[in-house]
């Protein structure tokens, strides 16, 4: 009877185990390279997911089905953006390594728009350990500059999917009934 219960409990995390990952990130303090300040309690909030596909415990950006810091989304299709980032002046990039659980990650995204006539642009980048530019129009008409310092942290908080939670709910009530069998 034991060997039932540990097979279940057994099923129940490998089924937890090659499962889909969300999380939420928070990054804060930056320098701003535009005014010469430190911003300390400035927050940058962003939100991935993704699937560990190949099961070894990592997410990289071949994995990663959505993926956003701060208002700009780098991965996956909108309703509003069909398309995006393949459009002939629409350019992204995502590179991305995060070790499961671990609350931190190393990734690197861009976003370029430009309209035919190069005249109009929008460019996104942010980096860890590096940098995070917003960069609307010609000219610098409007340009966030924030540089990550040795005081800046970031935490990933994972959120665990509903379809998870739920096998692993199932898992506990057939160790339950195996108990009550034993017992009764």
């Amino acid at each position: 009877m034991i060997s039932k219960i540990a097979a279940a409990v057994l099923l129940t995390l490998a089924g937890a185990a090659a499962h889909a990952e969300t999380g939420w990130i928070t990054i804060q303090g930056f320098y701003d390279a535009n005014t010469g300040r430190d911003m300390r309690d400035y927050k940058v909030f962003g939100r991935f997911e993704g699937t560990d596909a190949n099961a070894d415990g990592v997410l990289k950006a071949n994995e990663i089905s959505y993926f956003r810091i701060g208002a700009v989304q780098y991965a996956a299709p909108t309703p509003d953006y069909p398309s995006r980032c393949n459009d002939s002046y629409h350019y992204c990039s995502l590179a991305l390594d995060y070790q499961i659980g671990s609350g931190t990650a190393d990734f690197k995204v861009s976003e370029t728009w430009t309209d035919p006539e190069h005249i109009h642009y929008s460019r996104y980048s942010f980096e860890t350990g590096g940098r995070y530019l917003v960069d609307y129009g010609s000219d610098d008409f409007y340009r966030t500059y924030l540089v990550w310092k040795d005081y800046t942290t970031m935490t990933i908080t994972a959120v665990p999917e509903p379809s998870t939670v739920g096998m692993l709910l199932l898992g506990l009530a057939g160790t339950a009934v195996f108990a009550r069998r034993r017992r009764g």
